[in-house]
């Protein structure tokens, strides 16, 4: 799209978006350890990166919020300009999931990944109180254990969870999400009228 399509502008609902978190957030978003270790394998699966450099050579207007993404972009790590970006954009709210590399770790059988991944719902939501209800994060449900994944859905719900991103790489727990365990789950979902998730490309 080479620009704002002004007859919607100010009424587009953006239903794929991503937060790309910088090496400097993650300690807070994921707990240190975790970020450590998240850092290494990211560093290693793209090379190091200089973020603030990256996004500091970017003018952001009307044209560049349509070609600059990821770490380019200020907006992609930072609320205030993302929202900023959703005013040039005309885009009323947007739904954001975490970037694939970071979803795919944190639903992992790596140490700390449930930890990691309720930590981040806790973050995300804070981080996303400067839309005022524009920016719409999905928290993300760690699905290897069933007790644990209903006690954090209702735990980030009682947060005010907008939705969850759930792992699509392998059965939740072993089991067919129609397994009468998680009949409990997807009971607390609909109660609270939260959706839940897919997105391709996580795996």
């Amino acid at each position: 799209m080479a620009g704002p399509m002004t007859e919607f502008h100010g009424r587009l609902v953006d239903c794929d978006s991503h937060l790309y978190l910088t090496p400097a957030q993650l300690p807070d978003a994921v707990g240190p350890d975790f970020a450590r270790r998240f850092i290494r394998l990211q560093e290693t699966t793209f090379g190091p990166r200089d973020v603030a450099g990256e996004a500091a050579r970017v003018t952001m207007d009307v044209d560049s919020v349509w070609r600059v993404k990821g770490w380019q972009a200020g907006a992609a790590y930072d609320a205030g300009l993302r929202v900023q970006t959703l005013n040039l954009m005309g885009v009323d709210r947007q739904v954001l999931f975490p970037d694939g590399l970071f979803a795919s770790v944190t639903t992992s059988r790596m140490p700390g990944a449930p930890e990691a991944a309720s930590r981040y719902n806790d973050y995300v939501l804070d981080w996303s109180a400067a839309g005022n209800g524009r920016l719409r994060p999905m928290a993300i449900l760690h699905m290897r254990d069933v007790a644990a994944a209903i006690s954090e859905a209702e735990r980030t719900i009682s947060r005010g969870a907008y939705g969850f991103y759930l792992s699509c790489a392998a059965p939740p727990a072993g089991m067919a999400p129609a397994n009468p365990a998680w009949d409990r789950l997807w009971a607390l979902l609909a109660e609270a009228r939260v959706p839940a998730f897919l997105h391709v490309g996580s795996e």
